[in-house]
């Protein structure tokens, strides 16, 4: 059975963890594009569209597939070099911010707000721009004049002012004099009526910046214009709003007091949206903060378990060591034990032996004597070692003979010696060729017996 790692289990499922971090991220970004009511574009650092929401699809025709990875066609001529100049600013950290005009797929012409800041890539460099693009009603609406009812400039401008979809307010410095239409009355949750009296404009907060010194009155007075200056609202049902002030100075009044124009723009849902992107980035940012410390942790338990391994590499090369010197040691105690017994062989028994050789006289009794003293040699000179295979398939008696053969005696002579029949001295030898495996071959037994003595006489003890 295949062993497991328990290191590289811990890893796989902080990585299946990570994965599935990922994918909750994903999926709740993906809910937020589409969730919007805005058109939202995200382009790369070379101004190439990385995807777009469904809503962008609505409003401007153009499918995902059909422009990812291209630039967007939508661009009308004549704001070519002022889109160059905000995508610029936007790149150098300025957020953009631009009433322009954009070309549907139709070739629509169609009046948009857009909005957007650039975006980074883990490594914390500017990875691209996302924009989001609101459709809103043309600024200088033209009113049809009829040639029945014909009105001049002021009745259209009156009627302009009354209908534009976006908060107008026109006022001076002192707050003293001020129309807003029916849009902005909606926005703050108010009616044009309630503040007839011009104190009642000083108390909302909304105007506040426009009052003598004030950081709005300043912009204006210094550069003319103000730019999508964002204030918060609060309405009388205790809803915070968020508004975008765009204003420009109308001159000076015969009075002496300067007039200004506002529009403002209602950004609350792109306000909340801003708030949501940035809940899902401060998560990201916890969550790879969280699988970083995961994967340190991973990693000093990797290099714990290397040293581990290293530990273990040594005392295993150890143990060898040790265990090869204790083999060393046994073969050489088995050699003394070896050399001991022949020495004892050869002070005691080999010379009794000898001495009965002198004493024996007869034929089969000589040769009796004979095979002791092979037998006994065998033995020594073969102690400790293992028994031939081939010699454990031999009787006493085959062993007896292939001595005998070996001893370079006829079968005549080993019938003699041991009182066997010639034909069963023959039917010995025919077993042994066979048990030797050189049956029906051209090959001597007692050559066979001579040259492979070392390995097939080994006698059983």
């Amino acid at each position: 059975m295949q062993n497991v790692n328990p290191v590289d289990v811990e890893q796989n499922s902080r990585l299946a963890e990570i994965e599935r971090i990922l994918r909750e991220a994903q999926s709740w970004h993906h809910c937020l594009e589409e969730s919007i009511t805005d058109a939202c574009v995200v382009y790369d650092i070379r101004g190439n569209v990385v995807r777009v929401n469904s809503q962008f699809e609505r409003t401007f025709g153009w499918t995902t597939a059909e422009i990812r990875g291209r630039r967007i066609p939508y661009v009308p001529e004549n704001q070519q070099q002022i889109a160059r100049d905000a995508v610029e600013r936007v790149l150098e950290g300025e957020r953009l911010s631009l009433i322009t005009t954009r070309c549907a797929k139709s070739g629509k012409l169609l009046h948009v707000s857009i909005t957007g800041a650039r975006y980074y890539d883990s490594d914390g460099n500017v990875a691209g721009i996302t924009v989001l693009i609101r459709q809103v009603a043309p600024a200088h609406a033209s009113v049809p004049v009829t040639a029945v009812e014909p009105r001049n400039s002021t009745d259209i401008w009156r009627e302009i002012f009354s209908k534009h979809c976006e908060g107008i307010a026109v006022l001076d410095y002192r707050l003293d004099t001020i129309e807003m239409n029916g849009a902005l009355a909606d926005m703050l949750d108010c009616s044009p009526a309630s503040l007839e009296h011009p104190g009642a404009w000083r108390n909302l907060p909304i105007f506040a910046g426009f009052r003598p010194g004030g950081i709005l009155e300043q912009s204006i007075r210094n550069q003319g214009v103000l730019s999508h200056h964002e204030v918060e609202y609060q309405k009388n049902d205790g809803h915070r709003s968020y508004f975008s002030l765009s204003g420009t100075s109308m001159g000076t009044r015969p009075d002496g007091s300067r007039a200004v124009a506002v529009f403002v723009s209602d950004i609350t849902d792109r306000k909340k949206s801003e708030d949501l992107a940035q809940q899902s980035n401060e998560r990201l940012r916890a969550s790879c903060s969280s699988l970083e410390e995961k994967l340190r942790k991973t990693e000093e338990d990797l290099l714990v378990t290397q040293a581990n391994l290293d530990r273990a590499q040594y005392t295993a090369k150890k143990s060898r060591h040790s265990l090869k010197l204790i083999v060393q040691k046994f073969q050489e105690h088995k050699q003394d034990r070896r050399n001991e017994i022949t020495r004892n062989l050869e002070r005691t028994v080999f010379p009794l032996l000898e001495h009965l050789r002198t004493l024996t006289s007869s034929g089969a009794g000589s040769h009796l004597l004979e095979t002791l003293c092979f037998t006994i040699q065998q033995i020594t000179s073969d102690f400790g070692m293992e028994p031939s295979p081939q010699l454990d398939r031999l009787t006493p008696r085959e062993i007896q003979i292939c001595q005998m053969i070996q001893e370079g005696k006829t079968s005549r002579e080993i019938s003699l010696i041991l009182g066997l029949a010639a034909e069963t001295v023959v039917a010995h030898r025919k077993n042994i060729r066979k048990k030797f495996g050189i049956k029906n071959k051209k090959q001597n037994l007692a050559r066979f017996i001579h040259d492979n003595a070392d390995t097939s006489l080994r006698l059983k003890t």
